[in-house]
């Protein structure tokens, strides 16, 4: 069901980033008319009518108000394929970096999180990867351009399915 989605979503974001960027901004409005006999591409939803596939999100507050929990809670949804906030169409493979939570908060938090969902924690192992980064200064550093990730398997999934969450 999702797969599909999932890799029509994928393949229409590769052939956007492989479009030829053109030396004058040329518009290119809809038409209407040549649309009106069809049916627009159903949504690629990680959460529905929430999360979109394919598509940069944005979590930002405050400090202190939980968006590290928030987005913790929301990739354990994800990764087991449970409902949050709506429905979870299908299993993702989440990667969630941390940086201002240490490892011991983080397994707090996933301890209280799998106990909410009635799971142990092994149920997220190669589904949910979770790594702190409090103790490295990550404020003007990629994890991309100081590390060779595509042998990870989290980042094999991700080749193909194009999800991450990120607190900001």
């Amino acid at each position: 069901m999702g797969e599909s989605h999932t890799s029509d979503s994928v393949a229409k974001g590769r052939r956007f980033l492989d479009t030829p960027k053109p030396d004058a901004f040329e518009r290119r409005p809809l038409d209407w008319r040549v649309l009106a006999d069809g049916e627009p591409p159903a949504r690629d939803w990680a959460v529905d009518h929430w999360l979109g596939m394919a598509h940069v999100t944005l979590l930002a507050v405050l400090g202190g108000i939980g968006k590290t929990l928030l987005a913790q809670m929301l990739a354990s949804a994800l990764a087991l394929g449970r409902a949050f906030v709506d429905g979870v169409p299908e299993p993702r493979t989440v990667l969630m970096w941390a940086a201002e939570d240490d490892h011991d908060e983080l397994w707090r938090r996933q301890a209280a999180i799998a106990r909410h969902f009635g799971v142990g924690l092994e149920q997220f192992a190669g589904r949910l990867f979770v790594e702190s980064f409090v103790d490295r200064d990550s404020r003007s550093w990629s994890p991309f351009s100081a590390a060779d990730w595509s042998g990870h398997p989290c980042m094999r999934s991700f080749v193909s399915r194009r999800m991450t969450i990120e607190p900001m």
